[in-house]
């Protein structure tokens, strides 16, 4: 069963524009990702500005600090009781997604923020 762990109030998620309309939702499933899930939340706080109305973190069961790290950036962080896997732990993230795009990020740092503003512009 999943729970909240920590919800962001406001949505700003460190930037100084309001982003209550922004069009996409980052959602990054992430089981034991202490290691690199800091880097890759602040790498997406760095790159966008109104593009990302929220950055959703799915503990999916991780023994270390994770879902933590992920709250203390100002994720909203979801959990996993235990490990259910890569495709559970997105469609959770997806279905509570609060914005009209989704876009699936890997925890482990494969991606970064900086790729984001060039794919939404490819869209457009």
């Amino acid at each position: 069963m999943a729970t909240v762990v920590d919800k962001v109030a406001d949505d700003s998620l460190g930037v100084d524009q309001p982003v209550s309309d922004a069009p996409v939702t980052v959602v990054i499933p992430a089981f034991n990702e202490a290691d690199t899930i800091g880097t890759v939340i602040e790498q997406l706080q760095e790159h966008v500005d109104t593009l990302v109305k929220e950055i959703i973190v799915v503990d999916d069961g991780s023994t270390d600090e994770t879902g933590e790290i992920a709250t203390r950036l100002g994720a909203t962080v979801l959990r996993h009781v235990r490990n259910r896997g890569y495709g559970a732990a997105l469609k959770l993230g997806i279905r509570r997604a609060q914005s009209e795009f989704v876009l699936t990020m890997d925890a482990d740092g494969q991606h970064s923020g900086s790729q984001l503003i060039p794919l939404w512009r490819e869209h457009e």
